[in-house]
């Protein structure tokens, strides 16, 4: 992960354990002024100016500050962050879910609130998940968040749809960083596996050219996920549903979005399953030598589609000499 070295001021530490205060607050049951001994009902906090405080002030210290995402984690901001999105996806259904160990899922249910509280919450939500996606750009916040279900809660949100979709961008970015570690893709691998609702969406993701940035995030965290054996081969049983949308992000007149199809196609390729499913009624030697055609010698883009190409080749002619 990216490491800066600016120092964070007294100022800007406070302000993180501020937002932590005001999260905190919102996740925690009322309570009676009676009780609390105050006027406002929170150990004296006055929850009226809570709305006063501008949450992009914290995203961005969490994103350009080594030490405010150090401090983020030493005043708890990353347990009772991800304690408000289970509590932000539970407001939105009928009755509280029950949780099912090693990452079973359970797709949000019809929402029971008004349309401006929803996307109240899912705007707040959004904005918890950029935080967390900030926050885990510090390598031991990403290890700890891989160990609070925060995965499983991701993937719930991804089945969701149309409910989740103003948090989806967040959802995605918080999975790809997930995905590029060793220990947290293993999570993830898991919590796919026992999901296929979770999978076909993200494999979905990656024909979704209305969104360009999306689209990569989503080839970029399923090329990291295919590292996983078990991801490649419940890919592989999908190889002729996908192989369309694999093949026309070949032919995407946006670079960044051939390179990344080209290697997750490198990498789906070292799957013979994958491989054997794909290639049935596909011309996709053609596209490939095509788009190996179109792109200059020794970029990655190239390399990529080499590396598939000459898998497949090999793959005939091992099929032929026998």
């Amino acid at each position: 992960m990216a490491i800066d070295n600016q120092q964070a001021s007294l100022d800007d530490l406070r302000k993180i354990e501020k937002a932590v205060g005001i999260v905190s607050r919102r996740h925690a049951p009322l309570q009676s002024s009676e009780d609390e001994g105050d006027t406002h009902g929170r150990a004296g906090h006055n929850e009226d100016t809570d709305h006063l405080f501008d949450n992009s002030t914290v995203e961005s210290l969490l994103k350009e500050n080594e030490e405010c995402r150090i401090y983020f984690r030493t005043c708890n901001g990353l347990q009772t962050y991800v304690d408000r999105v289970v509590t932000l996806i539970d407001s939105q259904t009928e009755a509280k879910p029950e949780f099912v160990p090693a990452g079973g899922l359970l797709p949000l249910k019809k929402e029971k609130k008004t349309t401006n509280e929803v996307k109240q919450r899912m705007s707040e939500l959004s904005h918890i998940l950029k935080c967390l996606s900030c926050a885990a750009l510090n390598d031991h916040n990403l290890s700890l968040l891989s160990s609070m279900n925060l995965i499983s809660l991701l993937l719930r949100l991804l089945c969701a749809g149309d409910k989740a979709s103003a948090a989806l961008d967040s959802v995605i970015d918080l999975l790809n960083l997930f995905s590029i570690v060793a220990d947290s893709r293993k999570v993830l691998a898991l919590n796919l596996k026992h999901s296929s609702a979770a999978l076909e969406r993200l494999l979905s993701l990656i024909g979704n050219s209305d969104n360009v940035i999306l689209q990569c995030v989503a080839l970029s965290t399923l090329n990291n996920v295919a590292m996983e054996t078990s991801i490649r081969q419940l890919i592989a049983a999908q190889a002729q549903s996908i192989a369309d949308t694999i093949l026309e992000g070949l032919r995407s007149t946006h670079l960044l979005v051939q390179e990344r199809t080209a290697s997750l196609m490198a990498n789906l390729c070292c799957d013979k399953g994958f491989r054997s499913n794909f290639i049935a009624g596909k011309s996709c030697n053609a596209s490939l030598t095509a788009c190996l055609q179109q792109t200059s010698a020794g970029s990655e883009l190239a390399t990529s589609v080499l590396a598939a190409l000459s898998i497949l080749l090999l793959d005939e002619k091992c099929a032929s000499d026998e």
